[in-house]
């Protein structure tokens, strides 16, 4: 058996349990071909890290997912038997770096979408136009927004019904509902860190510490924190858990 093949009897497997392996599968695919065409027919760590740094313009992020790619197939071919080798997770040091959110204020949006009504196509106009007032409505992702269709909205509920990553499908209210209600939480004195995590469930974020980042850009909750670390303030809300505070 070929490695390609090999790879995309992976792939299916990989997407039979739901994950979709659209970016990581054509370059698997690559990978693949690669030591296909060099007569390799096992993977070890030179040729995983040779494949995965051959593009040395790209940054060390860009070769860690590709890394990232051939690892979990050596793993899977590992399991199959013993020639091809475990790729370390440490060959490539990149510390990830997330740009700080941003949310788009009311008259930023306005702009955007007047200037998507520009495009001379008018269909392509109003389909812009709407993409762009439904991301900032709602905050999905545009895979997602793309991917909606009529029976995937309630107007009567203001709710999406949306399939994100890994085919995980959530109802998501309008785009304001987390921050307002954090805000909330604040202002009743309730242990907002206890809280977080139902809150991250909803939103379909993969832990609190996802939605504590989104949540980092609204003012508004910053100075509701700040205000219960100031002197004075009661760090204990009647129920007896702490002030809410980024996890360590």
């Amino acid at each position: 058996m070929s490695m390609r093949d090999a790879a995309e009897q992976y792939l299916e497997l990989r997407r039979s349990l739901g994950y979709a392996m659209a970016g990581s599968g054509r370059m698997l695919l690559d990978f693949a071909s690669m030591l296909d065409s060099t007569g390799q027919r096992a993977i070890t760590i030179e040729a995983a890290l040779a494949w995965a740094t051959e593009n040395k313009a790209a940054t060390p992020g860009h070769w860690r997912a590709r890394l990232s790619v051939a690892r979990g197939f050596a793993r899977h071919l590992n399991t199959l038997g013993p020639a091809s080798q475990i790729i370390p997770q440490d060959l490539i040091p990149a510390p990830v770096r997330r740009k700080p959110p941003y949310l788009y204020p009311a008259d930023e949006i306005a702009a955007l979408v007047h200037a998507a009504g520009l495009i001379t196509t008018p269909a392509a106009a109003a389909g812009m136009q709407a993409v762009v007032s439904l991301i900032a409505a709602s905050g999905l992702r545009l895979g997602e927004a793309l991917g909606l269709d009529r029976d995937h909205v309630s107007l009567r509920d203001g709710v999406l019904m949306v399939t994100g990553k890994n085919g995980q499908a959530r109802m998501v209210p309008r785009h304001t509902f987390a921050v307002e209600t954090v805000a909330g939480w604040y202002r009743d004195g309730r242990d907002v860190q206890a809280h977080m995590p139902l809150l991250s469930v909803f939103l379909g974020h993969s832990g609190p510490e996802a939605t504590y980042w989104y949540l980092e850009a609204a003012p508004a909750l910053l100075s509701q924190a700040a205000a219960r670390l100031e002197p004075g303030s009661q760090p204990h809300d009647q129920r007896g858990g702490t002030a809410a505070g980024r996890p360590s």
